[in-house]
């Protein structure tokens, strides 16, 4: 039982510090690992991966494409943060059940109020730079986008979209009136911060998410049509226009993405079978391309990076992957019961990051990488040893 609390103390705090530092959270992670050693906990979190043979491959693959890449110590070291993030997404299966799912809320629901306070505070200081990557100055009259903890404002805007999936989804099935106050302050700041991300793979992906939810859950159409409304207005009234179509495609950042898509789609094509190892990406895209000549962390498209990672076998793995946790999870779907709420949650959010996965890569971010492994793992919590 002490092992037992201990882990569950570590996992919170990973999560907690996650918000604010990715480089505090991965110490956490560490002293998890040392925890579990420690308490002789580690065959329960091995086993529990020896009984998942998809997993189990994903491994090996992603492990085989980074010894045979190019830029092997370059690969190998994210072959090993992948390691790490599965390692922890299974202790959180193991340790993690139905008592858990009001204290996991209250924990993202606190955080994305408080990074959101932080982000919005940004607006107050006043002469502030920002990198001219984040927005062409010729078409768009953006001073700031807001970024918070997370050090890049598309990345914050998928965190927000997490909170602002998990506030709405409080608010309809929690019964505790504590709680439904909790969301509706979450919902209020976050969306509020997230209209100053600028973020419009952000904003976009949020509301298509909740259109397709609200396709097995009517309660959430209202949420649709706030949303959209309110995104739209935004953008017209404060006359940014980053939903204008004529902007859109005059913007430079548009045109600089079809760029890497073009030259990363080359890459795969001479590398299709495994890929070219874990984030690597950046080494080929300016070797393929004539107009990209600065650094690019990755392919800027979630599908084409996993091409360019682990090839069509490892992509083939990933949606087999993917598909046993739609299988997990779609019989607790829309419906009060804790796991529902929780898993309701995650449907929602993977949706969200699959549509933003169009235009970028949030998820290759370490914070938010921390969250999406998190879920995973409570949506996998059922199987106990």
């Amino acid at each position: 039982m002490e092992a037992k609390k201990i882990i569950k103390i570590n996992i919170y705090m990973i999560l907690i510090t996650a918000a604010f530092s990715p480089v505090i959270a991965y110490v956490f992670m560490g002293i998890l690992f040392t925890v579990i050693i420690l308490f002789k906990q580690g065959f329960n979190v091995l086993f529990n991966i020896k009984n998942n043979k998809i997993l189990l491959i994903l491994i090996g693959l992603v492990m085989f494409t980074s010894v045979i890449s190019e830029l092997w110590y370059i690969s190998i070291f994210f072959g090993v943060i992948f390691i790490i993030k599965i390692l922890f997404s299974q202790t959180v299966s193991i340790y993690f059940n139905d008592k858990d799912v009001r204290m996991i809320f209250i924990v993202v629901l606190a955080c994305g109020i408080i990074v959101s306070i932080i982000g919005l505070l940004q607006l107050t200081r006043g002469n502030i730079e920002m990198p001219a990557s984040w927005v062409d100055s010729s078409i768009y009259q953006v001073r700031f986008r807001v970024y918070s903890t997370f050090l890049n404002p598309n990345v914050f805007a998928g965190f927000l979209n997490l909170v602002i999936i998990a506030s709405i989804i409080v608010m309809i099935y929690e019964n505790k009136k504590a709680m439904k106050i909790l969301g509706v302050l979450a919902l209020s700041f976050s969306l509020i911060c997230l209209l100053f991300t600028y973020s419009r793979g952000g904003w976009i992906s949020l509301c298509l998410s909740l259109i397709i939810a609200s396709l097995f859950e009517r309660k959430l159409i209202k949420y649709c049509v706030i949303l959209i409304a309110l995104f739209l207005s935004f953008d017209y009234f404060s006359d940014v226009g980053r939903l204008m179509p004529d902007n859109i495609l005059k913007d430079s950042s548009i045109k600089y993405r079809f760029e890497i898509w073009l030259s990363s789609i080359k890459i795969f094509l001479n590398n299709w079978l495994f890929g070219i190892g874990s984030g690597t990406s950046w080494y080929y895209v300016q070797q393929y391309s004539q107009v990209v000549n600065s650094y690019v962390r990755h392919a800027h498209n979630l599908y084409l990076q996993v091409l360019l990672d682990v090839g069509v076998i490892g992509f083939v793995f990933y949606s087999i992957f993917y598909y046993q946790i739609w299988h997990k999870i779609k019989s607790n779907l829309f419906n009060p019961s804790k796991k529902g709420i929780l898993n309701t949650v995650s449907f929602i959010f993977y949706v969200s990051l699959l549509c933003f996965g169009l235009i970028d890569i949030v998820t290759s971010y370490l914070q938010l990488s921390i969250y999406v492994w998190f879920l995973i793992g409570t949506n996998n919590y059922i199987k106990k040893i």
